[in-house]
């Protein structure tokens, strides 16, 4: 199986000039091997995420969160889409979450002081579940950045969101789930990086449980045109994504993506979409991602199960 090594998986630049790091055939597996969020600096939780432990942090976007790629796919066409199924997701035995006070929600609360302190907390990956001092929530790894190359522009992979995906941190990109992206160039020029462990809905704090890990993708072409924002197939749900500010124009793009969804590919009419968004106790609203890092946009799903959208 081809693989990106760790080493050459320090991409910090969605661009679309970049030589391909593989080429691989639609459907073929491959493999990257990614860093976590701070490059190495942090993992070991030794050093205090400030200023001067971490000099990425002094470019504006921080010049973090590195990526492999890009990875050219055969068949892929520019302007239409690409389907990336994610087949494993292994992580280290041990992640790092940190408070850094410039990207932190509670930076200026007198309530919450800790909240403007350095800090850093190791995550133990221990079976299924993720561990931090008396804490243990479930393990549940996740790729925060998977994307294609932007058409013409060059986002950084901190910052980096749109259609073409980028750095969204959905709690869906886990293994078994199939992402479809709008694919800009031939071949796709896909990335792939900033694996979490575990995250809370949201990523309130700015970071989560930031993993190095080994990814195992396939990727293959998609009928269809352009889409407005990324899609989901999880073993049970499809959820459509809005990506936006403030968060309530997030959720209503991504449901309107998800009405046309429906109405488009899927054979509801458009009343019959209308309903099921509004009156299915299944119809489910998720915020991703809520930041106020690196002012990202809010990254809101709307879905619904397979079984229903089957009918």
């Amino acid at each position: 199986m081809q693989r990106i090594p760790r080493d050459q998986a320090h991409v910090y630049a969605l661009d679309g000039t970049l030589d391909p790091a593989l080429r691989v055939a639609a459907g073929e597996p491959f493999a990257v091997e990614t860093d976590d969020a701070s490059s190495g600096l942090l993992t070991s939780g030794e050093l205090a995420p400030t200023l001067e432990n971490l000099p990425y942090a002094r470019f504006s976007p921080a010049r973090a969160n590195p990526v492999g790629g890009p990875v050219y796919v055969e068949g892929v066409a520019a302007r239409g889409r690409i389907r990336i199924e994610i087949d494993e997701i292994t992580v280290a035995d041990t992640g790092i979450w940190y408070n850094r006070p410039p990207i932190s929600p509670l930076r200026d609360s007198r309530e919450w002081p800790e909240g403007g302190e350095a800090y850093s907390e190791v995550i133990r990956h221990e079976g299924d579940e993720a561990a931090v001092g008396r804490l243990r929530w479930p393990l549940v790894p996740m790729i925060g950045t998977l994307a294609c190359a932007p058409e013409w522009e060059v986002h950084s992979t901190t910052a980096g969101q749109g259609p073409f995906g980028g750095n969204l941190d959905v709690g869906d990109y886990q293994a078994g789930a199939a992402v479809l992206l709008t694919s800009y160039h031939e071949g796709g020029l896909l990335f792939a990086g900033d694996v979490h462990g575990c995250q809370g809905d949201g990523e309130w704090s700015s970071v989560a449980d930031e993993s190095r890990a080994e990814v195992v993708l396939r990727a293959s072409p998609e009928p269809g045109d352009p889409l407005p924002a990324p899609r989901i197939v999880t073993a049970d749900r499809i959820v459509a994504l809005g990506i936006a500010r403030p968060l309530e124009v997030a959720a209503r793009e991504a449901i309107m993506h998800l009405l046309r969804w429906l109405v488009d590919e899927l054979g509801f009419t458009r009343r019959e979409a209308y309903l099921a968004v509004g009156l299915n106790p299944e119809f489910r609203i998720r915020v991703y991602q809520m930041t106020v890092a690196y002012a990202l946009d809010y990254v809101a799903g709307a879905s619904l199960p397979r079984e229903f959208v089957a009918i």
